[in-house]
């Protein structure tokens, strides 16, 4: 069961439009998985849609047509199936990355795997795949910006709250925490830095630059 989810302002950012294509299509694969906030964005885009009958015509720039088209094409097209994270998670929870370019697994530490994704027409920020073994965590870290994850399977706890298969957690700046993966199963995550982390010990922050964390 999903229980942790984007906040209306980050719903309503993507509904817009307003969301570079990074966090956009993070934000797509958790609506892929959770009915709750897939439905909160149709509504919120019926809303907008009345706005807009009501709004007058304004005249385009030139530009316009060109940027609406470079950002449909940084997100996987609608018209694909909608799949979520209960059967085989890893490769259904990330189907959305068919539009990206995807590194092979490399092994980065012990019990610990990662994946870079490089999305098209991206502005700023990261975006990662990452695998850790049951029983084994992160370092200890806070954040320079905005951190955004999406759990594809598996589970992990922060000591903030325990996030499952399906989950959505937003952390900043005022945020320290440790995610360490249950004893389950691994934990494959998908997340989007738009600042580097700040890892705790000279032996984190080395391995966070290494992989550009």
């Amino acid at each position: 069961m999903i229980t942790h989810h984007p906040d209306d302002e980050s719903l309503l950012a993507f509904a817009s439009g307003q969301l570079d294509s990074g966090r956009g299509l993070l934000l797509s694969v958790h609506l892929d998985a959770c009915q709750q906030c897939h439905r909160r964005v149709q509504a919120l885009l019926s809303v907008g849609g009345e706005v807009l009958e009501r709004a007058q015509p304004m005249e385009l720039s030139d530009e316009a047509l060109q940027r609406v088209l470079q950002r449909i094409e940084g997100t996987a097209p609608e018209s694909k199936a909608r799949v979520g994270v209960t059967s085989a998670p890893a490769a259904r929870g990330l189907s959305r990355l068919d539009s990206c370019e995807v590194s092979a697994w490399r092994r980065v530490a012990p019990g610990m795997r990662y994946r870079s994704v490089l999305v098209p027409h991206a502005a700023d920020g990261k975006m990662f795949v990452l695998g850790i073994a049951p029983g084994r965590s992160l370092p200890k870290h806070s954040h320079r910006d905005l951190e955004w994850t999406q759990v594809i399977s598996g589970a992990f706890d922060d000591g903030r709250a325990r996030f499952e298969a399906g989950d959505f957690d937003a952390t900043d700046g005022l945020v320290r925490h440790q995610p360490v993966v249950t004893a389950e199963a691994e934990c494959i995550c998908l997340a989007h830095l738009s600042a580097p982390l700040v890892f705790e010990g000279w032996i984190a922050r080395t391995f966070g630059r290494w992989i550009g964390m």
